[in-house]
């Protein structure tokens, strides 16, 4: 075989390679080409439509949201919450008072037992001074009677 028949050989296989390779591209192609035929885009309307209901359900809580005093009298609401801690302070403030004037009372009461035991010990020893002397005049006495009896 010739160098001519081998080029002439060798060039048919390529273009035999070639005829295949554009062979399955033609298929390829046509192949896509019906799938982009019978293709149908998938239906979005139930998804489309329950996006809408919350949005106009959102729409519909802030308009609402909008026309509570809440929002438009912001003063008011400060007001409340003030007048609920003077209200508060209030009671913890006569708490107060009221334990202070408890706590006097029992300081009051204390005081009085202090000055009660304070005179009850002054006694006790003015008692003792008393009993003393009374024992001293009986023995000067009874020292003085004997004395005289003799």
């Amino acid at each position: 075989m010739s160098d001519l028949e081998e080029l002439l050989n060798s060039l048919k296989k390529q273009v035999d390679v070639q005829q295949a390779e554009m062979t399955l591209m033609r298929k390829a192609l046509e192949d896509t080409l019906e799938r982009i035929e019978t293709y149908q885009a998938p239906s979005y309307d139930e998804e489309f439509g329950s996006l809408y209901q919350s949005v106009e359900s959102v729409t519909e809580q802030l308009s609402a949201l909008k026309k509570t005093t809440l929002l438009n009298q912001p003063q008011q609401i400060l007001d409340r919450i003030e007048r609920a801690s003077e209200s508060k302070l209030k009671t913890a403030i006569q708490a107060l008072e009221d334990a202070k004037r408890e706590t006097d009372q029992k300081n009051k009461e204390l005081t009085e037992l202090l000055d009660s035991a304070r005179e009850y010990g002054v006694q006790n020893k003015l008692m003792a001074v008393v009993f003393g002397l009374g024992l001293a005049l009986g023995s000067a006495l009874i020292f003085v009677a004997g004395e005289l009896g003799r």
